[in-house]
């Protein structure tokens, strides 16, 4: 292909086509750079929000099982702190009550003297603190420290007085509970035989018994109690956390995970939540959500590529208004003067100039005919029939101008019998420009090597190869190389030889590619290019591979 040559006059594209005619990205006027940076300042970070909505739920839910664990727990401690003083308090009472009968049973017996050996026998019960039996004139009579005995014990002859016969006191020393109980000895009739019946009150029993015991058992329940209410809490809040990893974090996070999929343009994600309760039906209800902004996007999508076809054959029409004068002037100008001469001579019309007529109208109607179908493109009419067929028929018409390029036409098929599903016609005219283009290419001569196979494709392949609008789940595709060894494309060109109008030819209108691109995008499939300066170029048509027909199937599409 010789000297670049462009039009002087063009409109502005919407988006360059990359070498191998794949269209522009559909989807990228819905993710604009406004909306992540929206997303970046508002700081959609999704796995801190699952954390942040844990986080709250375990303190609101430490706080209430920490107050009601407390309120349980005081509740508790004082229903048992106030038995256990009470079951103090009458064991005290009970020993008071038994020391008393004791001392009367010797009175009556008239053993005096064992009273000592008595109270020092009570004294040795470990929950007595100190044991007296004072006057009514509050000397002490008998005590468990003998030291004490003739003493006065004044506060309690002064409390026995105040509050009345047999009371039970709460004192607290150093802090210890101390029960000092003062019960009267009475002179009852027995006793008037030795003591006279002038005292109703022969003496004061003085019993103080120590709540060391009880409140030992007390603090020993409040260590029992606040460890397992702390055990209770831990294991309560790890069963609370746990449920709530299933119940919330679970679902949540393959929410937020569909949600962050959606927001980054993957609108085929759903989110998997099977539950019947709130979550399921947020989920359900997302789902048709994205399900319709999908079909929607899809809609708007659709239309948007349209458009931009439509404003590309509009610009790429406005061009042709700028240089259609150009294109159409110099075989009008061809035939004008051709006409001149045959006006000015006598008898038959030189052939030459008859063939140069005919050269200049078939000029004119193939560049008329070329802006019809950029312009208007028919849709395909589709039949079954033979890859190998269409591909001769196309080489058959293009051999004799090859011959006269001096450029050997080889041809390599793989399968000899490849049905495709295409308009004949249209893959014809594809294959013919294609070769065309190739021969010309090769202006001191060469070789179009024209091949066919069967391949199948992944994703891997094509991201290698940069091959990006083959669908990768079909299973095969029809792959039909054009190799020449020619002059080459020049780098900075290959991005735009399949735009309307641009050609690297000295004549021609530049819809050739444009049209071939149009077609096989009718046809679900596309057209590449690699080009080397100087080595040649490969333009290669992919075709879908669909199923392979049955023998009516195909009589009946024929």
């Amino acid at each position: 292909m010789q000297g670049v040559r462009n039009l002087s006059f063009r409109s502005p594209r919407i988006a360059a086509e990359p070498s191998f005619g794949r269209t522009p990205d559909r989807c990228a006027f819905l993710r604009t750079e406004s909306n992540d940076h929206m997303a970046r300042e508002r700081g959609l970070n999704m796995d801190a929000g699952v954390s942040r909505l844990k986080v709250k739920f375990l303190v609101s839910f430490l706080s209430l099982l920490v107050l009601f664990s407390g309120l349980f727990l005081w509740l508790n401690l004082r229903t048992h702190s106030v038995l256990m003083f009470e079951t103090g308090r009458e064991r005290a009472e009970l020993l008071v009550e038994t020391a008393k009968k004791g001392i009367i049973a010797i009175m009556l017996e008239g053993k005096g003297r064992e009273v000592q050996n008595l109270i020092e026998t009570f004294a040795a019960h470990g929950e007595v603190a100190s044991i007296r039996i004072l006057g009514v004139d509050g000397r002490i009579l008998h005590s468990a420290r003998r030291e004490e005995i003739g003493g006065f014990d004044r506060p309690a002859l002064a409390r026995h007085r105040s509050e009345g016969p047999s009371r039970v006191f709460t004192d607290v020393r150093e802090g210890r509970t101390i029960f000092h109980i003062l019960t009267p000895i009475y002179n009852q009739p027995k006793c008037h035989s030795c003591h006279g019946s002038n005292h109703e009150i022969r003496g004061i029993l003085s019993v103080e018994a120590s709540m060391d015991k009880w409140d030992a058992e007390i603090a020993k329940m409040e260590k029992t109690l606040l460890l397992s209410s702390v055990v209770l809490i831990v294991l309560v809040l790890a069963a609370g956390a746990g449920l709530h990893t299933r119940i919330v974090d679970r679902p949540m996070g393959r929410l937020l995970g569909t949600i962050r999929k959606v927001h980054d343009g993957d609108l085929s994600a759903r989110v998997a939540i099977r539950t019947k309760d709130e979550f399921g039906i947020v989920g359900s209800a997302f789902n048709s959500m994205v399900g319709e902004v999908e079909r929607t996007r899809r809609d708007l999508e659709e239309y948007h590529y349209k458009q931009m076809e439509r404003a590309d054959r509009l610009a790429s029409i406005g061009e042709l208004a700028a240089s259609i004068a150009h294109e159409i002037k110099n075989p009008l100008a061809g035939i004008s003067g051709a006409i001149q001469i045959l006006s000015q001579r006598e008898g038959n019309a030189p052939p030459e100039i008859l063939q140069e007529i005919q050269e200049q109208v078939v000029r004119v109607d193939r560049t008329v005919k070329n802006l019809l179908s950029y312009g208007r493109p028919a849709s395909p009419r589709l039949v079954w029939t033979n890859a190998r067929d269409v591909l001769e028929r196309s080489l058959f018409l293009v051999r004799h101008v090859a011959e006269r390029n001096r450029v050997h036409v080889e041809t390599r098929y793989d399968d000899l019998d490849v049905p495709i599903f295409v308009d004949p016609e249209q893959m014809h005219q594809v294959f013919l420009n294609v070769s065309l283009n190739a021969i010309q290419a090769m202006p001191h001569g060469g070789v179009l090597d024209v091949s066919t196979a069967v391949k199948r494709y992944d994703e891997r392949t094509l991201a290698e190869r940069a091959v990006t609008d083959l669908d990768a789940e079909r299973p095969e595709w029809v792959e039909i190389r054009f190799q020449d060894n020619g002059v080459g494309i020049p780098s900075e060109s290959l991005g735009q030889i399949f735009e309307p109008f641009f050609t690297t030819k000295a004549q021609g209108t530049g819809l050739g590619l444009a049209i071939c691109r149009q077609i096989l995008r009718l046809h679900q499939g596309m057209i590449a290019v690699s080009s080397e300066p100087g080595r040649g170029s490969c333009f290669t048509v992919f075709l879908p591979m669909p199923d392979r027909p049955s023998e009516e199937s195909r009589n009946a599409h024929a």
